[in-house]
């Protein structure tokens, strides 16, 4: 870390179906841009395995998640997840009350995202 930048940028895809339109919850001028500053995840968010270690190496801020999912989808909206990892998505989706589909192919990754999304 001392000798090299540290990699901050993660990648949002935005996919919708059909030619009807999409869901665009417009938020006023300072929250509708497409660089969104949070720390990483950390303390009670971040899911740890029975030996205290990070669980999923690449988890994702709920901060972050619920901003996304408030602008492109309404309550009772499916959410989509196709790289579900440990669930962030799902509790996050969860909590605004849409439903969610999650496809993650890591077994650990597949339970914990379970047990996350039914809390």
């Amino acid at each position: 870390m001392k000798t090299n930048f540290r990699s901050s940028i993660e990648y949002l895809l935005f996919f919708t179906k059909g030619e009807g339109g999409h869901t665009f919850n417009w938020q006023g001028e300072n929250e509708m841009h497409n660089f969104i500053e949070s720390p990483i995840c950390g303390g009670k968010e971040r899911l740890v395995d029975s030996k205290g270690n990070t669980l999923h190496p690449t988890q994702k801020p709920e901060r972050i998640l619920q901003h996304f999912l408030e602008i492109s989808s309404n309550r009772g909206d499916t959410v989509l997840d196709c790289f579900a990892g440990v669930g962030s998505t799902g509790a996050v989706a969860k909590k605004l009350g849409r439903k969610f589909i999650g496809i993650e192919q890591d077994p650990t990754y597949f339970a914990a995202m379970q047990r996350r999304v039914a809390e």
